[in-house]
């Protein structure tokens, strides 16, 4: 998604990754770069500086410099960033397991820097895939998600949807929120 904004990619200075798992989402953005250089060699790197945040440290070595990593469980109420803003929240597949999405979605948008991004990526458990209606919730899934309602959500905590980037893929089970 993010491959044509350059620009973009070179003003992010800080992300959260929020549920962070491995933290390879948060090491991916730590690592990257710019574009290649003209004689094809590979970017400056951006040095953009990530927290990664889950319930316990899972993370992969190597470790980057630029990325950290944050114990906290994200139902358990505000994230332990006292006013520590980010330019991008990235939060991919681990929505469904808040207690209170809304309230999970609210605490995220006090932690952003005014015009920051939020990313969501949830599986989206009702589908019509293949001409064929599916509904189901995997065992530890305490959330399932239609687009219709990630827009209501992310709108009822104040994030501006007018220039919001939704995907729905046919046939796959995800929705990707910009």
């Amino acid at each position: 998604i993010l491959d044509t904004f350059d620009d973009f990619k070179r003003s992010v200075k800080n992300l959260v990754d929020i549920g962070a798992g491995k933290g390879l989402d948060a090491k991916f953005w730590s690592e990257m770069r710019d574009v290649p250089n003209a004689d094809g060699t590979p970017g400056k790197r951006l040095n953009i500086k990530c927290t990664a945040v889950d319930l316990q440290n899972n993370m992969e070595n190597p470790i980057p410099r630029n990325l950290d990593f944050t114990a906290h469980d994200f139902n358990r109420g505000p994230f332990p960033f006292g006013k520590k803003k980010f330019d991008v929240a990235w939060c991919h597949g681990s929505l469904q397991y808040a207690h209170s999405p809304i309230q999970v979605l609210g605490n995220i948008n006090s932690i952003m820097n005014k015009n920051g991004m939020l990313y969501l990526c949830v599986p989206m458990t009702v589908n019509n895939a293949y001409n064929k209606f599916e509904n189901y919730t995997p065992a530890k899934f305490l959330n399932t998600f239609t687009l219709t309602q990630i827009i209501y959500y992310i709108a009822l905590n104040g994030f501006d949807c007018k220039d919001a980037y939704f995907n729905k893929p046919p046939n796959e089970d995800a929705i990707e929120v910009l």
